[in-house]
This record gives structure tokens, C-alpha cells and sequence, in this order.
């Protein structure tokens, strides 16, 4: 990837830590109020990288040395973040993140450029630092920062993620249409979920026990919302846990807990799946909320 380097006074060691986090940040504001306000020591910021609206990488900060953009903890809601701080409760937490700088404004997404410039700067890094390239590992700022921040914004993590993993395959366009085809029925057929499900004992709840009010507190919650938050779908409609039921059993019957998402592959995509658990039920999306609001207004634009 060819990188323009501008070095930035606002950096410090690692000491001895390594990054294994990378964290996503939109600038609000262009290229060059980026450029000045990193370039300047007074303003005490940095990130690693800016990704600009043409393409173009910037790097500010050497990955060998912490930037100054993840300090400020407030209510962190990554899991990962939460248990470094409760581990090292004295370290910066800009000793072990890379930050990703994106040039644009927190109420408008990122083009498609920047997009797939932001998927191969994130598989190098995860390559070159050995980081899981999942929902865990690459957060947005408001993840660190829950109560200030609204960062990054319209960006869509789940994208990136996606992306970055899917391995590079040459098909011609007979070949890509008929394996979506498989796929797309595959996943909208929930009963091969479920028998597959059975096969290996595996349960939803992953051995958390439902309360008897469940069924009830359930019902309510299609009765207000009976539509999925992504696709609007009204078919195999799933009652999601924003926190995983399996891991926070108190917040169960909380219906501020609560989101409908879909099973029926209306799109294509199984939304409870993809957006709710990032295609691995074990795995919590703690931006489900703001995915689901984000995707629903794009498929309602759409031509």
C-alpha cells in the first residue's frame, strides 16, 4: 500500500506493550484540518493513519509507538477494553491500539474508496501484529468512550470486517451468481440451521436458563415491534439481546435490551445473524443498534 508520511509530535513509547486493538475514528473535518491538527504539538492528537476521500494513506505515527487518540476512557463498552483497564488499570490504552483516521464527518458514511483502502490497510496490520480480524479486536471510539463519543459515526465496522476476511477467489460472474444462490437459500432455510444445531447440541442460550416470564416479555416486544430493525421483514422474526442473553442473564426480561431481527433471508442476509452476532452467535455486535438504524435507512433510499 503506497503511505505519505507526515510525522506527528504527538506520540509516545509502547513501553514494552504491543497493539492489539484497532480502533476506528472519522475526523469531522477535511484532509487538511486532519494534517494541521496532528502536525501541531498544542493540540495533543494523533491517530496513525488517515484514510483521505481519494484514497490516499497518510501516516502520522510509526505503529512501534502509541498515538494520542484512545486515552480518554468513559464508560468503555468493548469487551476487550474492559478487561485490559480492569488488568492494567494504570496503562494509556494508547499503548496497545492502532488508530484509523477517516477523512469525512461523523452524519455521512464513508465512499467506497475509502472503504476498500480502510479493509486492506486493517488486513496488513492484522496480519503484520497478529490480530483477529472480528467485531472484538476492531472497534469503533465509541466503544472507549461511550459517553462523549459518538465516533466513528455512519461507518459500518460489520462491512469492513466482512471484507477484510473474505479470501480472494477468481470466479467468473456464472459461477459467483450461482454459489450466492446456494448460499442465499442455505442460510434462508432455517430449518438446515436448526437440524444442524441439533446435531451438534449447540443452543442459542449456550446453557443460560430462560426465565418463565420469557414467552411473555417476548410477545410484548413483537407486539410494539414487529418488524425487523434492518430489513423490515415480518417473516422468522428473532427477539435479539443487545447484551447476549448466555453472558448478561440479568438483562434477559430489560426490553431496553431488546432489538427484532429477522431469520428469513429477505435480502439475502440473515439479519439476526449478520447484524446481531456478526455471523457467529457466540459473538455480540455491541453496535447492533446503530448497524440496524444505519442499514434500514439505506435499504429505504435505495433506487
Amino acid at each position: 500500500m503506497n503511505t505519505k508520511h507526515i510525522k506527528s509530535p504527538n506520540a509516545f513509547s509502547r513501553d514494552g506493550y504491543k497493539p492489539f486493538l484497532i480502533v476506528i475514528h472519522i475526523s469531522d473535518g477535511d484532509k487538511q484540518s486532519v494534517i494541521s491538527e496532528f502536525s501541531s504539538f498544542l493540540t495533543q492528537k494523533s491517530s496513525h493513519y488517515l484514510v483521505c476521500k481519494n484514497g490516499e494513506v497518510i501516516q502520522f505515527v510509526d505503529e512501534n509507538l502509541g498515538a494520542w487518540t484512545n486515552g480518554d476512557v468513559k464508560n468503555p463498552t468493548s469487551e476487550l477494553v474492559i478487561k485490559f483497564l480492569k488488568e492494567n488499570p494504570s496503562v494509556n490504552l494508547n499503548k496497545v491500539t492502532l488508530s484509523i483516521e477517516h477523512e469525512g464527518y461523523g452524519h455521512t458514511d464513508i465512499n467506497a474508496i475509502q472503504y476498500n483502502t480502510t479493509i486492506q490497510l486493517v488486513k496488513e496490520l492484522c496480519q503484520k501484529w497478529n490480530i483477529p480480524i472480528n467485531r472484538k479486536y476492531i472497534i469503533g471510539h465509541r466503544e472507549i468512550n461511550s459517553v462523549t463519543k459518538t465516533c466513528p459515526g455512519l461507518i459500518s465496522i460489520p462491512r469492513i470486517i466482512v471484507e477484510a476476511i473474505r479470501p480472494p477467489v477468481s470466479l467468473t460472474p456464472a459461477q459467483k451468481a450461482s454459489i450466492l444462490s446456494v448460499l442465499i437459500a442455505f442460510l434462508a432455510d432455517n430449518a438446515i440451521i436448526e437440524r444442524i444445531k441439533n446435531i451438534f447440541g449447540v443452543s442459542r442460550t449456550f446453557g443460560a436458563i430462560r426465565s418463565p416470564r420469557w414467552r411473555e416479555v417476548r410477545a410484548e416486544h413483537l407486539r410494539k415491534n414487529p418488524t425487523c430493525a434492518v430489513c423490515g421483514g415480518t417473516k422468522t422474526l428473532e427477539v435479539h439481546h443487545i447484551k447476549l442473553f448466555s453472558q448478561f442473564p440479568a438483562e434477559e426480561l430489560n426490553p431496553q435490551n431488546l432489538i427484532t431481527l429477522c431469520e428469513s433471508g429477505k435480502l439475502g442476509v440473515t439479519c439476526h445473524r449478520f447484524f446481531g452476532h456478526l455471523g457467529n452467535y457466540r459473538q455480540p455486535n455491541p453496535d447492533v443498534v446503530m448497524d440496524s438504524k444505519v442499514w434500514n435507512e439505506k435499504l429505504k433510499l435505495r433506487p
